[in-house]
């Protein structure tokens, strides 16, 4: 996904189905987005300790969104023993309903954003 990049600021950018999914909680979207501007382009790797004090939650908070965003294939998680884990994050869960983009005719949203039955690719 191209990244939006402006001078002086920091972005993250979430997908619309995303944002429309309903089995999302509020504290995986923004844990989510945290963990996309530490990836920038890559994979991001702060400590649970880290990511807790910078979103001002709870570790136990952190590891109940990080399963939830898992779970949902937005996310996935690679241990490195006796270090920090490494988060990758993906922009390409899709469900049935939502158009890919050879079939979209232009770059706008969906109108409805419906993101339920959920079968998601698979990440390598």
């Amino acid at each position: 996904m191209p990244r939006i990049k402006r001078a002086g600021y920091n972005w993250s950018q979430v997908p619309i189905w995303m944002t429309c999914d309903h089995d999302l909680s509020d504290g995986a979207a923004r844990l989510f987005c945290y963990l996309d501007w530490r990836a920038g382009d890559g994979s991001a790797f702060p400590s649970l300790a880290t990511i807790a004090r910078d979103l001002g939650k709870s570790e136990d908070s952190v590891r109940r969104n990080m399963r939830e965003l898992e779970a949902l294939g937005y996310v996935t998680t690679s241990g490195r023993p006796g270090r920090s884990s490494i988060y990758t994050v993906h922009h390409d869960v899709r469900t049935d309903k939502t158009p890919k983009p050879d079939q979209q005719q232009n770059s706008d949203p969906p109108q409805k954003c419906n993101p339920t039955p959920r079968k998601f690719a698979t990440h390598n």
